[in-house]
């Protein structure tokens, strides 16, 4: 966590009267709630959520499962002035695009995420990952002998945060499957069309990461007893009945063209918000076909793959986002065996042994290219490596009964945005019991535009299945991210499934199924954008000067005023400067 010197009692005193002040402009300007730049809600010994990072051009800070990550331009060298204009981004859902474009969301009935952290030797980088679920659950330790999943997909979401420059080959991903056992397992989304692991020796490209990128890496493994009625040679299991997508649950992979990994862009505090500024912000798209275009004005069909999402405040410059315009498939194999050797007596050891119950395969490489060994070097003591130093990043990676993530198709990425009704207002608790988010029952009124995820209750109906952000729940999931109609936007990654016809589908849309577990096979995607901030730094003014200027406001208690202009007269050449300072910033 950032720290700050301590400050004279008169510099004191003028951060809680700008914390005033900003409040009753908020309320003088919108009737919403505030979005929170999560560092200043609390401390950083507290909660993970209240920590923020800063690397270059870029300030973050992250918090829950599914991540809100909330990225700000560095104003300083030392990432300590206050932070005024943010973008979030949040995971937002998995949806299915029929051979008729019609969309169903894939859900599981439960909206639990496993999350966890790690960072670099000396600062270099940082890590936030959270696995979770669509589908049926995977299982190993059930006594249920015909409880395979028909359909199912884990997800590993990782991102990194670079604070020096950074040349990636294999990202880390966190990933829990089957339930009750967790892998850190090594992936390579940087292959280009034409590479496969095979064809590399399973040694990934590197890429040059400038500091203060902020990467985020999805991996999607797909499986099920019943996944894909097209695959011929290991076709679907006979007994288990049908598949019911009525509840969004259970899907056959065959009916549908398209996987949309879908994400919410937030740019409403993406101006001076504590000063009540809301919504005066510019949008624009770089490059592509839409190049010069709002965001407003795009159209919601259009492939932006390749472009570069520019957002810019009305004072601290620009933030851009930038989308990869490719993606890696390819399939996996596992044993049932080889996870039980390892983890046969996780069972036993209830919810509080997630360490234990956690491996290690990523190899024993200098961080990032594998997961930090030791708490000394930004990991965790408690998890364990398996394999030796010795072993090839092949044999490694299928350690334990992993799933070894074995590229053979990369495709083009197609990626679409459109303007999000937003999800503002949930009430404080739900209507009635809605274990996936998608019947319209826990909150009859909610915009169109909700995630299922947001949704979602606990049994027995009477509270939401992701309400915070953090397990102390000092963060609440609405204080992360304020996502209003006219500031909020949907961006869809298109991950190709192919035709009606077996010879058609892709290698990610033709998973074999797994008769006997759900589990054992399937397929895999890996997918990596970027976001990185323009890099407006300051040298003045400092902090408390700084909110002495930002802290006039003329309703105030004519003593305060007093107080403030006689504090003010003597530094009237120093505030101009720095009032200079922040009105002067050149914008792109």
């Amino acid at each position: 966590s950032t720290s700050h010197p301590a400050l004279p009692s008169l510099m004191k005193f003028a951060l809680s009267l700008n914390a005033i002040t900003a409040l009753c402009l908020h309320q003088m300007t919108s009737s919403s709630a505030s979005p929170v730049w999560l560092p200043s809600a609390g401390d950083g010994m507290e909660s993970a959520c209240f920590n923020q990072y800063h690397g270059g051009g870029t300030v973050l800070a992250q918090c829950g499962g599914p991540t809100t990550t909330q990225i700000a331009n560095n104003r300083d060298s030392e990432g300590k002035l206050p932070i005024k204009e943010f973008i979030a981004l949040t995971d937002h859902s998995i949806q299915l695009l029929d051979h008729q474009d019609v969309e169903h969301p894939w859900v599981s009935d439960f909206s639990g995420f496993g999350t966890t952290n790690w960072g670099g030797h000396e600062a270099e980088f940082k890590a936030q990952a959270y696995t979770s679920y669509v589908g049926g659950s995977t299982q190993i330790f059930s006594d249920c002998t015909d409880c395979a999943p028909k359909s199912a997909m884990n997800l590993g979401f990782t991102s990194y945060f670079m604070q020096v420059d950074e040349s990636l080959g294999d990202n880390q991903f966190f990933v829990g499957s089957p339930g009750g056992v967790n892998y850190y397992l090594p992936g390579c989304p940087n292959y280009i069309p034409g590479q496969t692991s095979e064809g590399t020796d399973f040694v990934c490209p590197r890429v040059e990461v400038k500091a203060g990128t902020y990467k985020f890496t999805v991996l999607g493994l797909m499986s099920g007893s019943m996944i894909n009625s097209l695959n011929s040679a290991s076709p679907p299991a006979t007994d288990q009945g049908t598949i019911d997508s009525s509840n969004d649950i259970e899907h056959d992979i065959a009916n549908y063209k398209t996987l949309l990994y879908r994400t919410t862009l937030d740019i409403g505090a993406m101006t001076d918000f504590s000063a009540g500024d809301l919504g005066n912000f510019t949008t624009l798209v770089i490059g592509g076909v839409e190049n010069g275009k709002s965001f407003d004005q795009i159209s919601s069909t259009s492939d932006l793959s390749g472009s570069v999402l520019q957002v810019t405040g009305n004072k601290f410059g620009a933030i851009n986002v930038t989308f990869s315009d490719r993606y890696s498939t390819g399939t996996f194999t596992r044993s049932e065996a080889d996870v039980l050797a390892r983890f046969d007596g996780c069972q036993d050891l209830g919810n509080n042994a997630m360490d234990d119950c956690t491996t290690d395969v990523t190899g024993f490489y200098p961080a990032p290219d594998s997961f930090p060994n030791g708490v000394e070097n930004g990991g965790n003591d408690g998890v364990k490596k398996s394999g030796t130093p010795e072993m090839s990043r092949e044999e490694l990676g299928k350690l334990d009964g992993a799933p070894e993530l074995k590229v053979t198709e990369v495709k083009n990425m197609k990626i679409t945005m459109r303007p999000s009704t937003g999800c503002a207002g949930r009430p404080a608790s739900p209507a009635a019991m809605d274990s996936t988010g998608t019947k319209g029952l826990s909150w009859p009124e909610a915009p169109d535009d909700c995630p299922p995820w947001y949704l979602a209750t606990r049994h027995p109906g009477d509270n939401w299945a992701v309400e915070y952000g953090d397990h102390l729940k000092t963060v609440k999931t609405d204080d992360m991210t304020l996502c209003e109609s006219g500031s909020c936007y949907l961006i869809d990654f298109h991950i190709e499934l192919g035709g009606q016809t077996e010879e058609s589908r892709t290698v990610f849309g033709n998973p074999a199924n797994d008769q006997d577990l759900g589990w054992q096979t399937g397929t895999f995607f890996m997918y990596d954008p970027e976001v990185q901030g323009e890099g407006v730094e300051y040298s003045e003014p400092t902090d408390w000067l700084e909110i002495i200027v930002l802290s006039a406001a003329g309703f105030l208690l004519i003593g305060i005023v007093v107080t403030c202009c006689y504090c003010c007269k003597k530094r009237k050449s120093r505030q101009q400067t720095a009032e200079a300072n922040l009105t002067g910033v050149q914008l792109a």
